[in-house]
């Protein structure tokens, strides 16, 4: 069937190679895209955890694509059943008068490097 011509704008306000989720961010973007224009409701939870699944298999991990669909602080985890990769989700407050601060370097370093810096380096 044939559609008319779209045109799809995304501004990624997101500082790229600085470990903050950007190429999250336009993975999510995209995908939310292919959704709606499928017809899917991206208000509907049922979206919300396909993307889910969709952003953190591309990804390998949903460390940056959760929070990118469900804002807020996330933690996820894979059920971990054998032959079964589902990602789920939970928003998780913060305490109150905490708040979170958020640091961006002015150097740039792919996220895929960065995981495998050592935290302590051998002296």
């Amino acid at each position: 069937m044939p559609m008319e011509d779209i045109k799809f704008t995304c501004i990624n306000r997101i500082p790229p190679a600085r470990g903050l989720g950007s190429s999250s961010a336009a993975l999510v973007a995209g995908l939310s895209a292919g959704l709606a224009l499928a017809g899917q409701d991206l208000s509907a939870p049922q979206t919300k955890q396909l993307l889910l699944q969709l952003a953190a298999d591309a990804e390998g991990h949903p460390d940056n694509v959760a929070p990118a669909i469900y804002g807020g602080f996330q933690v996820s985890i894979n059920t971990g059943l054998p032959g079964v990769r589902k990602w789920v989700t939970q928003a998780i407050k913060l305490p109150k008068g905490m708040q979170a601060v958020l640091f961006i370097p002015e150097f740039e370093s792919l996220t895929s490097e960065t995981r495998y810096v050592p935290a302590f380096p051998k002296l």
